[in-house]
């Protein structure tokens, strides 16, 4: 029979060590609540300069709540066992889902806006070009002429020196 006496021993020890540990967190939710309300009522009064760390929590919470939903991050599942590192990088990746797809775009119409100018100042130059009296066949006639150049006349004849 010492077993079965040395066993019950065992039993009651695990048995008080449970209902310590419950009397336990019984105690620090009690403190919790006890300093809430004492950080609360400090603030209200205006002897406390921050918020109350609950009141801190609760709107980081919601604006955590707002980015993964926007995100589209699943953080819940396993943010428990993911480092701070590991963390990161999953933010940092759905960020950049986000924002890389828009310094493309921007990086595009930046480069069609280039295109657009180029071509317009492509057109301007061939515009003036046709458009310029000076630059025409008929044009070039009433240009002066270097000593010993021929140019055509209207009627195709070549006038020069040697005819």
């Amino acid at each position: 029979m010492p077993c079965l006496k040395g066993d019950l021993t065992e039993r009651e020890k695990r048995e008080r060590l449970e209902a310590q540990r419950g009397k336990q967190k019984d105690l620090i939710f009690q403190l919790k609540t006890q300093l809430d309300d004492l950080e609360r009522f400090a603030y209200q009064e205006g002897s406390y300069d921050s918020l109350p760390q609950s009141v801190v929590m609760e709107r980081q919470k919601v604006i955590i709540d707002e980015l993964v939903q926007k995100l589209d991050v699943n953080l819940n599942e396993d943010i428990g066992n993911l480092s701070p590192e590991e963390l990161r990088q999953r933010v940092d990746s759905a960020i950049a889902q986000i924002v890389n797809p828009a310094r493309v775009k921007e990086q595009l119409v930046d480069q069609l806006k280039t295109q657009i100018r180029d071509l317009e100042m492509f057109i301007n130059f061939i515009q003036d070009e046709v458009g310029n009296p000076l630059l025409s066949d008929g044009g070039l006639s009433q240009q002066p002429q270097a000593a010993g150049t021929s140019s055509r006349t209207p009627g195709g004849k070549r006038k020069g020196p040697c005819v």
